[in-house]
């Protein structure tokens, strides 16, 4: 059905306030409310249709023309968030919204009726979120399936570490282990430097590099040092794994030599900026 309603709540109905919209599938929209609350309000009531008319519109196009109508009989009614239109929400001024939108709805030759509430059933049978049927239950099974995923990455790395090339990407989604993949690629370096924009991401990397058997390692910024005769000192040893904030890695500029080996900049987009004419 292509249908325009009413919708309100107890406390809102009771301000003569009111929202009127359209769908082709009220009781979906009922129990799936994603448009808010009226402006200056907080969305923490359940909202129920005072009225659903069902309209002879056969495009969603064409419902969208009714529903513009209506909004514009009852423009001097509408609410507005920032600027005009943005909300669907009328306050009609110590009225009851039904009793003022019925009677407009009733006069409308493109209205073929006023929807019962028993008529307004689920089409097909809703779920309160859609089941992964994809999901590997057993975590042997999902770590196999990972590690065969992450190995032809983690050869990439360690493919790259050992090439002239002086800079690389690893783009991967969300929880797949570019972490755990550039630690397991970089494995048998003896100078590491990676940044990271925070506090937190700092200890991922070294909890991650830790379980990667990896020694030395030390904290730039954050919970570590920042004392420039420090991380000169740092910088000159044999063996190190440094993890420094974004905030804090001017500090290892002055101090950096052509014996890192490599230099790890997590979360890249961090990095993004306008290059200043003196640096170009």
């Amino acid at each position: 059905m292509y249908c325009i309603y009413l919708a309100s709540c107890p406390v809102f109905r009771d301000m003569s306030l009111g929202k009127i919209g359209c769908s082709t599938n009220v009781y979906s929209r009922k129990y799936t409310y994603r448009t808010g609350c009226p402006p200056g309000l907080t969305p923490s009531y359940d909202i129920d249709y005072d009225g659903v008319w069902e309209t002879t519109a056969t495009t969603q196009e064409e419902l969208f023309d009714y529903e513009e109508e209506v909004h514009n009989h009852f423009l001097k009614y509408r609410m507005m968030r920032h600027i005009p239109g943005d909300s669907e929400w009328f306050n009609f001024q110590g009225r009851s919204p039904i009793d003022i939108v019925q009677p407009y709805m009733a006069s409308r030759s493109w209205v073929k009726r006023l929807v019962p509430v028993l008529d307004m059933k689920p089409s097909k049978c809703m779920k309160p979120y859609y089941k992964n049927l994809s999901y590997l239950k057993s975590k042997s099974t999902r770590n196999d399936r990972l590690t065969a995923l992450q190995e032809p990455v983690i050869s990439k790395i360690r493919e790259f570490i050992h090439s002239d090339t002086c800079a690389g990407y690893v783009i991967a989604p969300c929880g797949s282990g570019k972490t755990l993949m550039t630690a397991k690629g970089c494995r048998g370096l003896q100078r590491v430097i990676v940044c990271c924009p925070s506090n937190q991401i700092q200890e991922q990397w070294r909890q991650t590099l830790l379980s990667e058997q990896y020694t030395h390692i030390h904290f730039i910024g954050g919970s570590g040092t920042t004392d420039s005769d420090a991380i000169h000192k740092l910088l000159q040893m044999d063996t190190y794994c440094i993890i420094s904030t974004y905030h804090s890695c001017h500090l290892l500029v002055d101090h950096l030599s052509t014996t890192t080996e490599c230099i790890i900049l997590d979360e890249a987009h961090h990095m993004a900026g306008v290059v200043s004419k003196e640096d170009k």
